[in-house]
């Protein structure tokens, strides 16, 4: 059981970090990110963004963080219009420029330990980088 939530958790996560799919879903279930009006406010953004996919995605949103230091609040309108047919990804990626015009700190996100974390640029944890070393030298013979 807990590994077919797992797998279900990954394939959610693919979708958004590979923007393979587009946002919408294909059976009307619930509304896709293309339902985005200019007066929604940012939370019911979030919400849509969740629920777009199944199994919904983990997004949490650091809202002190962005309230404090971008002026931004759950209830601050996203300015923009939906747009159909692109990935999961670029709707994230307009809703938080949007978001950002005109705020002193830049929204951004990083997915980390299978979570989409949303918080100003300054406050999100760096990307990680693979690096190999020779250790051949270190090593006993």
């Amino acid at each position: 059981m807990k590994i077919i939530r797992l797998a279900k958790f990954w394939i959610g996560l693919l979708i958004i970090a590979a923007g393979i799919f587009p946002a919408e879903n294909a059976f009307g279930a619930a509304p896709g990110p293309s339902s985005f009006k200019p007066d929604m406010s940012f939370e019911q953004a979030i919400n849509i963004l969740r629920n777009s996919t199944s199994p919904s995605l983990n997004i949490a949103v650091l809202w002190k963080d962005i309230e404090r230091n971008a002026a931004i609040s759950k209830n601050t309108p996203i300015g923009i219009d939906g747009v159909s047919g692109v990935p999961l990804r670029t709707h994230l990626k307009l809703l938080l420029s949007a978001l950002s015009a005109g705020s002193e700190a830049k929204l951004g996100y990083v997915i980390d330990d299978g979570v989409i974390m949303i918080a100003t640029e300054k406050s999100l944890p760096g990307r990680l980088r693979t690096r190999i070393y020779y250790i051949a030298d270190l090593v006993a013979r």
